[in-house]
């Protein structure tokens, strides 16, 4: 699984270099599987990994874009967002990655492989369950034991009756599948989305990234996140090292 995700990401990040930053990349192709517009650098992101699946074979692919595509007699199923970011890299705004998590069942709960390359810069966040997390090869753990008054979290929304002053700092980058890898290597406390709007593609190899860095991934009630493999559903997401999701949830509900 490790080759074909870094051949995915490479065929992801040629096709997507030459068009960042560009007007044209922004153009509107017409409506994803998850209801959401399909920008012309979303399509050219999912038409390459497309490619390196078919050839690849025995392998069922869920996408944002298309939805749920079988090559072959699948074994494995790769859940997929081509481009988290979509608006940074049309704008040329440096943080947008593609995002794969690697599933032997149909929920996000069954994802055992994820990986997540930050494409403006090749940088590499991988995770296999049970052991542990890494970026570019090199191990990495949550930051734990900090309270919320010294917190940098990112991706704060829509929090009815919530000061984001209890927080340190608040970061929105705009790439949920990165920041949710920096809170992995402790370069963010924390993540919170109360939306329930955050797409489970976004967060499903993310998600794998901190648990195995020693965190807490949760729905903003404190739940389990089980939700299945598909472009249209979606979470709301609290995640950090167990002590700081503690002290999040205290604030955020």
């Amino acid at each position: 699984m490790e080759s074909l995700c870094r051949d995915v990401a490479d065929a992801v990040q040629e096709a997507v270099e030459p068009m960042a930053g560009r007007e044209a990349a922004g153009e509107v192709m017409g409506m994803g599987a998850d209801g959401t517009p399909t920008k012309r650098i979303d399509e050219a992101a999912e038409e390459a990994a497309l490619e390196v699946f078919e050839e690849h074979g025995d392998i069922r692919v869920v996408s944002e874009e298309f939805g749920s595509v079988s090559y072959g007699d699948p074994i494995y199923t790769v859940a997929m967002d081509p481009l988290d970011g979509t608006y940074n890299a049309s704008k040329g705004i440096p943080l947008y990655a593609v995002s794969l998590a690697v599933a032997d069942g149909d929920t996000v709960e069954d994802v055992f492989y994820s990986y997540v390359r930050e494409l403006n810069t090749g940088r590499t966040y991988t995770a296999r369950q049970g052991e542990g997390a890494e970026f570019n090869g090199n191990p990495i753990e949550v930051t734990n034991g900090v309270g919320t008054d010294e917190m940098t979290v990112g991706g704060v929304y829509n929090i009815e009756h919530f000061d984001p002053g209890v927080f340190d700092r608040v970061r929105l980058l705009g790439c949920s599948s990165l920041e949710m890898c920096y809170v992995a290597a402790g370069r963010l406390h924390g993540f919170v989305d109360m939306r329930a709007y955050l797409r489970v593609l976004d967060f499903a190899a993310a998600k794998l990234a901190i648990e195995e860095a020693g965190g807490k991934v949760t729905t903003g009630g404190g739940d389990r996140i089980d939700e299945k493999l598909e472009a249209d559903r979606r979470s709301s997401v609290v995640a950090a090292a167990p002590d700081s999701h503690k002290a999040i949830m205290e604030v955020v509900r």
